[in-house]
């Protein structure tokens, strides 16, 4: 399968707007407002796009045209919202905009198999691009989060380690989190710290994913096969 990231378009229907953990599946209906979703009006229900005081309005814009980042069925974005470990790799498959092969042969657990997330979880394990999805519900942390954007970008642990990236940071190493602040995709704390378990919320992974499609189509953009780039491991 090939991932195509950065390069995803919004269709001519009109981008579903789900709740991920309760009705994942859900889609608007046509007869929707489309007043109510344009750019640079309010782009969910709980947003005002005049208001200043939030700071990743901007970053939601690129999302929301390109159909990556979805929202609640009821209309809301839920910024403040903790991300769990199931919605990261739904994200991330949207990002990437490529076919998610729910027929996979993977062992999942029977929780993973039971879960609304099950294709994503698979496509998430498939590529190794998350590990721990014992608990599809636990809340994500800012660490793994960086990981996944970075290796669905094709960013492979054994290059980064041979770049001999500066660390910035006194309470991580990963290279994938390194890689990431010196293509200013991420930054730290104010007391110069990342720190990599923090729970992470949904405004904050719209910023990293949007950065992240910034960055690499400032480079001409990016064309990865995961299935060539896990070859050579």
């Amino acid at each position: 399968p090939v991932l195509v990231i950065g390069t995803a378009m919004r269709s001519e229907k009109m981008i579903d707007v789900e709740s991920m953990k309760e009705v994942p599946e859900r889609e608007m209906g046509d007869n929707m407002p489309m007043e109510k979703w344009k750019i640079g009006a309010s782009l969910y229900n709980d947003i005002d796009s005049n208001d200043s005081s939030l700071w990743y309005t901007k970053y939601l814009e690129l999302l929301y045209d390109r159909g990556i980042f979805s929202g609640y069925a009821d209309g809301r974005f839920g910024g403040a919202n903790d991300v769990t470990a199931a919605e990261v790799a739904k994200i991330i498959a949207e990002a990437a905009e490529h076919a998610v092969d729910a027929e996979y042969d993977l062992d999942l657990t029977a929780k993973q198999r039971m879960h609304w997330a099950s294709k994503y979880l698979k496509n998430a394990l498939k590529y190794r691009l998350m590990s721990n999805l014992n608990d599809p519900d636990r809340s994500a942390n800012r660490q793994e989060v960086v990981e996944a954007v970075l290796k669905a970008y094709g960013f492979v642990e054994a290059d980064l380690v041979a770049e001999n990236l500066t660390d910035p940071f006194p309470d991580t190493d990963n290279v994938f989190v390194l890689k990431a602040y010196q293509l200013e995709i991420i930054g730290g704390y104010p007391d110069n710290t990342f720190r990599p378990d923090g729970k992470i919320n949904r405004a904050e992974v719209a910023k990293i994913i949007t950065r992240a499609i910034e960055v690499l189509e400032e480079d001409d953009g990016v064309e990865t096969t995961l299935d060539e780039v896990f070859e050579e491991r």
